[in-house]
């Protein structure tokens, strides 16, 4: 018999090492308790803090067990919960995901040289390694460009809600320290209760390049399919669109994207994660090399205008 306070306990002791800012604390507690609280917090400020949203809930809960409309064991989702619809399938998983995500330690760095690229044994659940072994070198100090914090994110993850394990496991990749990127996953970083379609435009719309995690579930999820031609609208023919393909045949590659090279995370997935994250710094450095071009031809431009004016200077018209 679990009850809220009991969740938000262990949810607070996890969540302190995990380093993920409040908004994104916030979506995964919501998501993680059961459709009586969630109707009970539905009617109250959406602007509440995450102490103040641990606290109403506990309320909440213990009220309605008071009242014996609730059970104790059913304050909470569990993680292995079932639901027919993909979009909760995914909440429910998160919750496990979350859960492994926050007890793992970090791969310890070799003190002598930082460039060196250490391999230890990292934790597992179930059997399965959580995260890749490896980290590449430190990020460069074109990162901290003012074309790269124009967008919110680096790089939006387009995945099925079935693939979140996969998913997490490249943005945990990408967003250690040693690569610094700025990843978007959905049921992460999504506005609970927002509209679909709103929030995978702007997820879309707000980030430097995409990542299309295309396995079999990705071809029968329609929102994949929707995030999908989004990314081919904004950035044609670009070098943005990065696919991913996971136990998939060549016949089943969508034809959409027959004239880009993909990467096959079937064979290697640290290789994998690895030309992903070159390829958003490729990206990212090209920006702005064409960003820091264009303010040095603007000075030129502005400093003949300036010398043009001081060699050919007014001259008096003659008088007849």
């Amino acid at each position: 018999m679990r009850s809220a306070q009991d969740f938000a306990l262990d949810f607070r002791t996890l969540a302190a090492g995990v380093g993920w800012n409040e908004r994104a604390l916030i979506n995964h507690y919501r998501c993680s308790l059961r459709e009586n609280v969630l109707r009970g917090l539905a009617c109250r400020d959406t602007t509440l803090t995450l102490d103040q949203l641990v606290d109403l809930s506990i309320r909440l809960d213990n009220l309605l067990a008071s009242r014996g409309l609730s059970d104790r064991d059913t304050s909470v989702i569990s993680p292995i919960a079932a639901d027919p619809s993909p979009g909760g399938r995914g909440i429910r998983r998160s919750v496990g995901w979350f859960r492994r995500l926050l007890v793992k330690k970090e791969s310890p760095q070799s003190s002598s040289s930082p460039h060196v690229q250490v391999r230890t044994p990292s934790p597992s659940v179930d059997g399965a390694s959580l995260v890749p072994t490896s980290t590449p070198n430190p990020p460069p100090p074109f990162l901290s460009s003012t074309i790269r914090w124009s967008q919110t994110y680096d790089l939006c993850v387009c995945h099925s809600p079935v693939d979140i394990e996969e998913a997490i496991r490249l943005a945990t990749y990408l967003e250690k320290p040693a690569c610094g990127l700025r990843c978007f996953l959905r049921q992460r970083d999504a506005t609970v209760g927002g509209a679909i379609p709103t929030e995978l435009c702007q997820a879309v719309q707000s980030s430097h390049c995409w990542a299309l995690l295309i396995t079999p579930n990705f071809l029968l999820d329609d929102w994949c399919q929707y995030m999908m031609h989004q990314a081919l609208s904004e950035g044609p023919m670009s070098n943005r669109i990065i696919p991913l393909v996971l136990n998939l045949s060549y016949t089943q590659y969508p034809k959409e994207l027959r004239f880009y090279y993909y990467k096959d995370l079937s064979k290697n997935p640290e290789r994998g994660y690895t030309q992903v994250y070159k390829t958003v710094l490729k990206y990212l450095e090209d920006m702005d090399e064409k960003d820091a071009a264009k303010v040095d031809c603007n000075m030129h431009s502005t400093s003949n205008r300036l010398e043009g004016a001081s060699c050919f200077p007014r001259t008096k018209l003659s008088e007849f």
